[in-house]
């Protein structure tokens, strides 16, 4: 499965989101930075671009096998296996422009990161070749209509969906209205997670079952299902809830500015 991983304007935390989607996903993975304006990762955890997304593009050329997308990685101490792209923008973009004709088969899970993303993007064309496109958002006003905008004219991409960054103020059903897309999980502000995702903290023992990586795991579960197990087929089928919980929150209208 090909999944990119987005942001629009005013809407910080695609990269950081993408690593924790990778850190939960349940096969092997591997993540590519594609962001035109550089890679981040690179320098947050002291890892070189070489080999990395230049040499993963010049090799591809010759050989578009399986065993490319694994060949160019670095294994990061938060676990994933990341593709490093340079830091310097016009590197960066060169490499990017690049991908879009080398995407791996849908056998292969690769996560794009492509950072901010608008329909003028060159990274338009790597997105749109994607399984699924994860449009990350802050939650306020200004940042629920610039994503707006951007998934209002996504065209004719197959499975576009939201997630939202920050505290919800709110009806996330309001929300999705809004963003004429389903909303596939809500990252808290978690400045633990935050820390060791960023490279400034170590990974505790369990710190992936919380905060951003726990609600990573939501969206995870909702593109790949986990499949079953003994345990699982063991226990008595849970029903849904027949009404979910609403909680009291103020009503969202375009243009609010409170």
């Amino acid at each position: 499965m090909r999944i990119a991983v987005a942001s629009a304007k005013g809407s910080p935390g695609a990269t950081c989101f993408a690593l924790a989607l990778a850190v939960v996903w349940s096969r092997p993975v591997v993540l590519v930075e594609a962001d035109l304006a550089g890679g981040d990762l690179g320098g947050r955890f002291g890892v070189p671009d070489h080999p990395g997304l230049a040499s993963l593009v010049v090799a591809g050329r010759r050989d578009g096998g399986p065993d490319l997308w694994h060949a160019h990685t670095h294994r990061l101490p938060v676990g994933a296996q990341v593709v490093i792209a340079p830091a310097a923008a016009r590197q960066a973009r060169a490499a990017v422009a690049g991908l879009a004709a080398r995407i791996p088969p849908a056998d292969i899970d690769v996560i794009f990161d492509v950072g901010r993303l608008d329909e003028q993007s060159p990274a338009w064309p790597l997105a749109a070749a994607c399984d699924a496109l994860l449009v990350v958002s802050g939650s306020d006003i200004t940042a629920i209509d610039h994503t707006a905008a951007l998934t209002n004219q996504r065209g004719e991409h197959p499975r576009v969906s939201a997630v939202l960054v920050g505290d919800i103020r709110f009806a996330l059903a309001e929300m999705a209205d809004v963003l004429d897309v389903p909303i596939l999980a809500s990252v808290p502000t978690d400045a633990g997670t935050a820390a060791v995702l960023t490279g400034a903290a170590r990974p505790g023992r369990r710190w992936s079952r919380f905060g951003i990586p726990a609600a990573a795991r939501t969206a995870a579960l909702q593109l790949v299902p986990e499949p079953a197990t003994a345990a699982d087929t063991d226990q008595p089928e849970q029903q849904p809830l027949r009404r979910a919980v609403r909680l009291r929150v103020p009503a969202f209208t375009r243009g609010d500015t409170r």
